[in-house]
């Protein structure tokens, strides 16, 4: 479970990602729900990130990137089309199969934003029999201008 919450944290940055992005620079609180099929959802989380322009304007690439985690992520797949962004990043851990992510982030505006990501991993460690770990639900709104030091 932690390094499902650390991947989620380390991703939640590169969902933003995009050639241009609509979001304003600031600090957004993020609010993410996480669940795996046929279990109760977990609580939710709430977190701040301080996005650059320069971050919003490789968002895929900042939210998907594994920051943070023990392990290499590279985005395979980046699009925006409108007020979305879809993005597809592959995971390779030390140890454990490797990991696929799967974004669909929404911009509801230029300071929030809704985004489902959903995590597959290979069950049998060589990527033939994928399944889904797990889902996020997040949820971003601008709160203001970044903190000094963040």
């Amino acid at each position: 479970m932690r390094f499902t919450l650390a991947i989620a944290a380390a991703l939640v940055p590169a969902l933003l990602a995009a050639a241009t992005s609509p979001l304003k620079p600031g600090e957004y609180e993020l609010t993410t729900q996480f669940s795996v099929p046929g279990r109760p959802k977990m609580p939710e989380q709430t977190d701040r990130h301080c996005y650059t322009a320069a971050q919003l304007e490789e968002l895929a690439k900042v939210m998907g990137g594994g920051r943070g985690t023990n392990q290499s992520c590279k985005v395979v797949d980046s699009k925006t089309t409108g007020s979305k962004l879809t993005f597809t990043t592959e995971c390779v851990r030390p140890s454990g199969p490797p990991v696929t992510m799967v974004g669909d982030v929404t911009f509801t505006s230029s300071e929030s934003y809704h985004a489902i990501m959903t995590m597959k991993a290979a069950v049998d460690g060589n990527g033939s029999s994928p399944r889904v770990a797990g889902t996020f639900d997040i949820t971003g709104k601008r709160i203001g201008e970044c903190k000094a030091g963040r």
